[in-house]
């Protein structure tokens, strides 16, 4: 049996939170003062005379909803690649963590594969077929760098697997260096980069989303608070860091005085650094929140399945904001009909906005949603890359090969090669085009199960972890020795000179393909992801898996996907299939 250790420290911590924000010609005087280090979407807005400014509902008037020239504006457009050589392909993934890992499992075991290097990868990766690991490799937020390396590889495709390195540039290095790279540009890549320009853009594009204020002066910030959140918030409200800071810059706050000790945080205490110089605060929304996929190719939208994710630390979805505690697919508050009104509300507009003002969009499109009592959606959020870990859960459950997939959209070549929303047209309106009208195209195709993936954390975690740097985890070999059980590694180490480690057996290397025991080496470490043909019979897998695993500095939740096991116990689910 496992040993953990509950984050009973970490729990006493404020519940995390969400935001909003907009930017227009001839707007009111900002909100706060101009920050010291702007980000590059604030800066271009301001060399055209654009303001921060707050806004809130009802959306503006058609006469005020201009496009707003941006740090998108200018962008180069997508290179207008031929379709992939007919032979297998050399891939480069860059990243380290679980959906790394997920995404490198599911590459390596397509056909079409000839090799596949991972860039600094982990030590998870290492038995994984065709596969060679750069684990000396720090270059993935330096686009020369990137370039480079595919370039040595010979890359006839990169897939760039975190967040930050699309932020920076590497996938405009990578396609002005004729090499093909699934994920967005610099440009688009703000929908995630920056949560102020994600909710102008938003407004702008009359997307369902939250009220919203942006700031960078944290006594203007109060006064919002004070004026509008006590007014039609109740009090209660979300504070946003506005650039990345993995995961953890939203602060759930349920009091005033909560949402002003968040603001001086991060406005003031420098909380988040210059993710945090620029704040928005949010209307505090109700309902059950949803993550949403789909995979574009700047035109074409294909959706995939849906998912729901655990990111706060304490059962029940308590405690504080982590990078996420778990993950389920599918996600049964996601009806067909549900499904369907998000493409029409939500993706399409976001997509044809993209084109509209310049920057299309490439790569995953992650959204996060709050689905509201009545049926209706919010936006709460934007990810640029697959969701971790709801990576894990969608790999688990895809049935078609991966590789093919990211290489026709990297490619801009998405509605040529598959059945897409509406057969393309900038995100056009309608249904998955019809198999009959599409004879030759691929349909995509998923597995008649259920995924859930819990994550083991180290002791201490979303806070300090230190103490648990090094310690031994063993048991990964009888986990994944179970039926329907994988653990993707995302913060572990070889065991040399690890503490507490035992002395090395013979044959103590990867059997059967399995690395049996590692040291932890980060925040989130494993992820146990299960399949099973319910959402119950997937979690009770999961954590069979889990405790499988023996490692005394780790703790989970022990309620991951509970919301899908109650919706599934009221209305059994269909799986499988191409919807």
């Amino acid at each position: 049996m496992a040993a953990f250790v509950g984050p009973a420290a970490a729990l006493a911590c404020r519940r995390p939170c969400r935001l909003r924000v907009s930017t227009f010609p001839g707007s009111p005087p900002p909100t706060g003062t101009a920050s010291s280090a702007p980000s590059p979407q604030r800066a271009a807005a301001a060399r055209r005379g654009h303001r921060p400014s707050v806004w809130s509902c009802p959306p503006p008037s058609p006469a005020r909803q201009v496009v707003v020239v941006t740090a998108a504006a200018g962008s180069p457009p997508p290179v207008a690649f031929p379709a992939a050589p007919d032979r297998a392909l050399h891939v480069l993934l860059l990243g380290s963590g679980g959906r790394e890992h997920a995404l490198a499992a599911a590459v390596a075991a397509s056909p079409r594969l000839a090799s596949l290097t991972v860039a600094p990868g982990n030590i998870g990766m290492t038995t994984l077929p065709r596969t060679t690991i750069r684990p000396s490799f720090r270059g993935a937020e330096d686009p020369a760098a990137v370039v480079a390396l595919a370039t040595e590889v010979a890359a006839d495709l990169v897939i760039v697997g975190p967040e930050a390195p699309l932020v920076v540039g590497v996938v405009d290095a990578l396609e002005a260096a004729g090499v093909p790279a699934f994920g967005p540009s610099a440009g688009a890549a703000a929908l995630e980069g920056s949560k102020a320009y994600m909710k102008d853009f938003l407004a702008r594009h009359a997307v369902p989303s939250a009220w919203y204020g942006t700031f960078t002066d944290a006594e203007k910030a109060k006064e919002f608070l004070r004026e509008r959140v006590a007014t039609d918030g109740g009090g209660r409200c979300v504070v946003k860091a506005d650039g990345l800071a993995a995961g953890k810059g939203v602060l759930l706050c349920h009091s005033l005085a909560n949402a002003e000790a968040a603001v001086d945080a991060m406005l003031t205490g420098g909380a988040f650094g210059a993710a945090g110089s620029t704040v928005v605060i949010e209307e505090f929304l109700d309902g059950e929140e949803l993550s949403f996929f789909a995979i574009v190719d700047g035109d074409a939208v294909l959706p995939l399945a849906s998912a729901q994710d655990h990111k706060a630390a304490g059962e029940g979805d308590t405690g504080p904001n982590t990078g996420g505690m778990g993950a389920y697919s599918p996600a049964p508050v996601c009806s067909s009909a549900l499904a369907a009104k998000i493409m029409e509300e939500v993706v399409g507009p976001t997509v044809r906005g993209m084109v509209a003002e310049g920057v299309p969009f490439t790569g995953v499109l992650y959204t996060g949603l709050m689905v509201a009592p009545n049926g209706s959606v919010k936006v709460l959020e934007f990810n640029v890359r697959f969701g971790d870990p709801e990576c894990q859960v969608l790999v688990a459950r895809l049935a078609s090969d991966l590789l093919p997939l990211l290489s026709a959209a990297a490619r801009h070549r998405l509605a040529d090669e598959y059945e897409v929303w509406g057969g393309g047209g900038g995100g056009g309106g309608g249904a998955i085009t019809d198999v009959a009208s599409a004879p030759t195209k691929a349909r995509l195709e998923w597995h008649p199960h259920a995924a859930v993936v819990v994550v083991l954390a180290s002791v201490g975690y979303p806070g300090a972890y230190e103490a648990a740097i090094g310690s031994v985890i063993s048991g990964l070999d009888a986990a994944d020795a179970l039926d329907g059980v994988t653990v993707y590694h995302a913060g572990t180490a070889p065991l040399e000179g690890a503490v507490d480690a035992p002395p090395p057996a013979d044959g103590d290397a990867a059997a059967g393909g399995v690395v049996p025991a590692v040291a932890a080496a980060g925040g989130r470490v494993l992820g146990v992801t299960a399949v099973g043909p319910t959402i119950a019979a997937a979690k009770a897998r999961a954590y069979e898996g889990v405790d499988a695993v023996v490692w005394s500095q780790g703790w989970c939740r022990r309620d991951i996907a509970w919301r899908g096991v109650e919706r599934e116990a009221a209305e059994p689910l269909v799986l499988g299939g191409s919807e």
